[in-house]
């Protein structure tokens, strides 16, 4: 890690930076539907992957889920 550290604090850029409208967080860019059906889209599929179903033991015990 502090290999990574020193490499990310030490490196230059190639390109020089830009001042882009909005800054980092540009909720202006919700009013755009593809953009919101994206984001939609990516947080649907985080919960997707990332919860699972919670299935009670009586019904477990009753369909044979182990």
């Amino acid at each position: 890690m502090v290999m990574f550290g020193a490499a990310n604090l030490l490196v230059s850029r190639r390109l020089p930076g830009k001042n882009v409208k909005g800054g980092l967080f540009n909720f202006r860019l919700f009013l755009k539907p593809a953009y919101t059906l994206y984001g939609i889209a990516c947080i649907v599929g985080f919960l997707g992957i990332y919860t699972h179903e919670r299935v009670p033991t009586s019904t477990a015990n009753m369909c044979d889920i182990h």
